[in-house]
């Protein structure tokens, strides 16, 4: 279908309107974070140090709700081209609300696009640079005192900085039937990329055996990771949220390996998967609402509804999460339940209009 020069008229017109929402949210976002963050602040963090994380973790933040700022840029564009009786003048010349999709849908691939290769590819960079000014204010670690299962064997890491090295571990061993083998404790732990392993340094060791203990102290150790050694930190301390798509992945295969529910992280793999048929769904649902039940309203309905229709979506979905895990129902399925709900009212209001 050629594009022609109305559609790339309103490509533009609902690029700026989703740009402008996607700045006015982020900096609502930032504040906030700042806000949040410095509650819990020490003395040793500055307010730059503070603002950079914040700011270094916002393209992961707002590529979570794209939907929803493409919803609200869409009925903001489309608004203020019906206020101005332009939707009008294009419905008089005869193009159909179906046809008036097709740039909305093109504006919102576009965005979401943007912000998705921004996101899964810039994101990372960006935490790893807060993580690193994080501990450079704070000797003490980038996070400690956390848990991790790998086969039979459970470790404490105490303190954890952002090259990996570990001050303080505890490792237990336990048997197929759930009884304690070996117990170890080493004051510090140096990793070693090229071979997937820790080096453990001033180890005391205890096996436990039917009948006695046998205690030894070693000056060094090795502690071989089954996992990338590099991904250990999304293993322990990140959000669903927080993932790149490869790590997602990696990380639902880790959860599977160790019989652990992967629900939580299935349903963020799967979204992301999704989230482009979500937009085109959203497209529908922006395009009727303007053209039928909103077309005569103002500004602050739009966003109104907009706010009010994303929040409902978004409670839902989580609504589900639950369920799934605990009627054992597969993460595409709690996916794919909310992109049918917007496909099927969209496609009703774009009916009733035609």
């Amino acid at each position: 279908m050629m594009l022609r020069r109305f559609d790339m008229y309103i490509i533009k017109t609902l690029l700026l309107s989703m740009v402008v929402v996607f700045l006015c949210i982020g900096l609502l976002i930032a504040m906030f974070g700042v806000i949040d963050e410095s509650r819990g602040a020490d003395e040793t963090r500055s307010f730059g140090t503070i603002v950079l994380i914040v700011l270094f973790d916002l393209p992961n933040v707002l590529s979570a709700i794209t939907s929803y700022i493409v919803l609200m840029g869409g009925l903001i564009g489309l608004g203020t081209l019906s206020q101005n009786s332009e939707i009008t003048a294009l419905r008089a010349a005869g193009v159909s609300p179906t046809r008036l999709c097709v740039p909305v849908a093109i504006a919102s691939l576009l965005f979401y696009a943007g912000v998705f290769l921004v996101a899964e590819f810039i994101g990372p960079q960006l935490q790893s640079i807060a993580l690193s000014s994080t501990t450079d204010q704070d000797e003490s670690g980038s996070f400690g005192t956390l848990w991790y299962k790998e086969g039979n064997t459970y470790t404490q890491l105490q303190v954890v900085d952002s090259n990996l090295n570990i001050h303080g571990l505890r490792q237990f061993q336990v048997t197929p039937d759930s009884k304690l083998r070996r117990a170890r404790f080493a004051a510090n732990a140096i990793p070693d990329s090229q071979d997937n392993t820790y080096e453990l340094k001033d180890v005391k060791e205890t096996l436990f055996a039917e009948n006695r203990l046998e205690v030894s102290e070693l000056t060094e150790d090795t502690w071989s990771l089954q996992s990338e050694l590099k991904s250990l930190p999304q293993r322990i301390k990140y959000e669903p949220a927080n993932l790149s798509f490869r790590e997602l992945r990696q990380h639902v295969e880790y959860l599977r390996q160790e019989q652990r529910d992967p629900t939580e992280f299935e349903v963020e793999f799967w979204s992301r998967i999704a989230r482009p048929f979500s937009i085109i769904g959203l497209v529908l649902l922006t395009v009727g609402f303007v053209v039928g039940p909103l077309r005569e309203t103002g500004m602050g309905t739009r966003i109104g509804v907009g706010l009010v229709v994303g929040i409902m979506l978004e409670y839902f979905q989580r609504m589900l999460i639950p369920f799934a895990s605990l009627y054992a129902i597969p993460a595409v399925v709690v996916v794919v339940i909310p992109v049918l709900v917007v496909f099927t009212v969209g496609v009703l209001l774009l009916r009733r209009i035609n």
